[in-house]
């Protein structure tokens, strides 16, 4: 293959490329929806401006693939560990209605830390602890976002 075309090899090429899609199918998907409020833009707008900025990131990681400073091979991926990540991310997401969030998020950062070689308990119990609770209080009593919980 010739050195022009060695571009279609690298991860960054498909994952830019990637990213543009789904931020173009979501932007489509939720247009046509009302934006606007009595007190000015509503909270559906969120949405839009963050598929934007995916799309954006998409494009700047495409452009450094296109000019050759995506380095990563496909053949190099590390393939376990992306369908663990993959598989674990979409427990996750189960996981958060039948635990709740805080208990879920503390579970998956708990098994994605071990998973990444982070084998210090103490450490493991730390930044998953901290994590789930801090981000649990932060949305629920900062930003007033509830969140999924589970009463025993």
């Amino acid at each position: 293959m010739s050195e022009k075309r060695s571009w279609v090899k690298t991860a960054d090429t498909w994952i830019g490329l990637g990213m543009i899609v789904l931020s173009l199918a979501m932007i489509f998907y939720t247009r046509g929806r009302n934006f606007r409020s009595l007190m000015g833009l509503n909270p559906g707008v969120f949405p839009i401006f963050v598929f934007a900025i995916l799309g954006f990131c998409g494009l700047l990681v495409l452009i450094q693939a296109l000019r050759g400073k995506g380095m990563q091979k496909v053949q190099d991926i590390n393939w376990v560990g992306t369908v663990v990540v993959t598989v674990v991310v979409f427990a996750y997401t189960f996981a958060i209605e039948l635990m709740g969030f805080t208990i879920a998020t503390f579970l998956f950062l708990m098994i994605l830390l071990y998973f990444f070689n982070k084998r210090n308990w103490k450490t493991l119990l730390f930044v998953s602890l901290g994590v789930s609770v801090i981000t649990f209080l932060l949305f629920t009593y900062a930003f007033q976002i509830p969140l999924p919980t589970v009463f025993l």
